[in-house]
């Protein structure tokens, strides 16, 4: 999509991260998009016509507030070319059922009790009928 529009002449974001992987010995560094399968794009109203005609196109979404999404696009976009470690977070919030996917307590599955800021997320596990609590970072768990 992203090279259709550039094709086209028609303004696009992909906001991209850095991905490491070993492979053989060797560290291989991959551009990965931030939000899958989602490309930004910037036309008037009048143009929308021609970006429904590409085949690359699933839905196009509108934004009611369009100052604020772009606010906050540039500040992704500005913390992207940065040095530090940026994924996109699971949107995991209370009462919601998950399972731990990395570290010792992985296959696990449990509810979420509460969010403690951006990263730790506190979840109930059930054990033979007691229930037991531990905080766990948000990019371990993953939503069942």
């Amino acid at each position: 999509m992203l090279q259709w529009c550039r094709r086209e002449a028609i303004e696009a974001k992909l906001p991209c991260y850095r991905s490491a992987h070993r492979y053989r010995g060797k560290v291989i560094v991959f551009e990965k998009p931030l939000f899958p399968g989602y490309v930004f794009v910037f036309t008037p109203k009048e143009r929308r016509t021609k970006i429904r005609q590409c085949d690359h196109l699933a839905s196009l979404l509108d934004v009611p507030d369009q100052a604020v999404f772009l606010r906050q696009l540039e500040d992704i976009l500005l913390a992207l070319k940065t040095d530090l470690e940026i994924k996109l977070a699971p949107t995991i919030g209370e009462g919601m059922r998950v399972k731990v996917k990395s570290g010792p307590l992985r296959g696990v599955e449990g509810w979420v009790e509460k969010r403690h800021g951006m990263s730790t997320v506190l979840i109930r596990l059930d054990f033979i009928g007691q229930a037991a609590a531990v905080k766990l970072e948000a990019t371990e768990l993953e939503l069942i």
